[in-house]
């Protein structure tokens, strides 16, 4: 690395004898990672620092000018994990790391900053290192563990400083936060509450702090979940009920958003695909990938509506138009619909 780095002092090794008053912070439980007098020279050392040199140099340029031998500790004001804000600096590496299990690099950062609190968050900075040494700059990134959505915060900060275009998919089961915790208190009832929140506050931050309204900060948030369409149960009892319940083969608790993205998987189509709303004559025409798809869920669709269709036509692609089933006022009306289409060019007309 050509710069240097702040990391959390503290460590969970059980040593009470490493426990002591450092810049005002006790801790009760882990250690600090230096003996007192060493982390108390680190602590003249910064204060030096910012008081004589940090308006003519950078701390690793005062650092090299000093024998590359000064260690150096600092509190940061806001911050309520384990460390309390107290960081040490990792000066400057030309090498390899340190440490083949990087157990130097395990560093939680608290997001109290943004109004937020979980149990030791990942901190995005440790991550983002990892990112920009083992991806590209438009590479998709995948968490499995998203906890508070760390991933998604370095990828944006990542994203900020180099121009790129990364992209991520966090996955987290939706663990209930305890009832006694700051989270459920805020009203964030599962981590996945807290995760939204935070690339949301961080996604603007980045915004209003940098004036970038480059920065793609949007993101999709998908729950998995059975079907929106009922299935036909050939073993049922009750056959008249079973009857009357297909007539609208759709699942009464389901948005049309609900269904819009269950064809999308369905057809091969990315969720990340661009989705715009079109409205006519009050019914919504859902336009997918500039006119390859188009998908109306309404229902008593209008000649209005069909005709509008063939407009949003891709030039480089044939498109596909998707209806509910029962979506017309009448079998006619369906059957108009589809000639009117074919007229148009468009033959791959379906519903469900």
């Amino acid at each position: 690395k050509s710069q240097g780095y702040w990391k959390s002092f503290w460590n969970d090794a059980d040593r009470p004898t490493m426990r002591y008053n450092i810049l005002n912070v006790l801790i009760e439980d882990g250690q600090w990672k230096w003996r007192k007098e060493v982390a108390d020279e680190a602590v003249n050392n910064y204060n030096c620092y910012i008081q004589n040199y940090s308006d003519k140099m950078t701390l690793e340029d005062y650092w090299m000018s000093t024998g590359e031998k000064l260690k150096f500790i600092r509190r940061r004001d806001g911050l309520n994990g384990k460390n309390k804000g107290v960081e040490h600096w990792v000066a400057p590496s030309k090498g390899i790391l340190r440490s083949s299990n990087w157990n130097d690099l395990l560093v939680s950062e608290s997001i109290s900053k943004y109004g937020l609190s979980f149990s030791s968050p990942k901190n995005p900075k440790l991550i983002k290192e990892l990112v920009q040494m083992l991806t590209n700059e438009d590479d998709i990134i995948i968490d499995f563990f998203s906890g508070s959505a760390s991933t998604a915060h370095a990828i944006f900060d990542l994203n900020n400083e180099n121009f790129s275009s990364r992209k991520f998919i966090l996955v987290q089961i939706p663990e209930k936060t305890k009832e006694a915790s700051d989270a459920f208190k805020q009203g964030y009832l599962n981590i996945c509450e807290i995760g939204k929140e935070r690339i949301r506050r961080v996604g603007d931050k980045i915004v209003e702090e940098f004036s970038n309204n480059r920065i793609d900060i949007g993101f999709k948030v998908f729950k998995l979940d059975d079907s929106n369409i009922k299935t036909w149960d050939p073993n049922t009892r009750d056959l008249e009920n079973t009857l009357f319940n297909s007539v609208q083969n759709l699942k009464e608790d389901r948005t049309q958003e609900d269904l819009l993205y269950e064809l999308m998987l369905k057809m091969g189509i990315e969720l990340t695909a661009k989705i715009e709303e079109v409205n006519v004559d009050g019914k919504v025409i859902y336009n997918i990938q500039s006119g390859g798809l188009a998908i109306c869920l309404e229902d008593e669709i209008t000649k209005e509506v069909i005709d509008h269709i063939p407009t949003l036509k891709s030039p480089f692609m044939e498109m596909k138009v998707v209806f509910k089933e029962y979506g017309f006022k009448s079998d006619a009306d369906k059957l108009n619909a589809i000639q009117n289409l074919k007229q148009h060019g468009i033959t791959d007309v379906r519903s469900v």
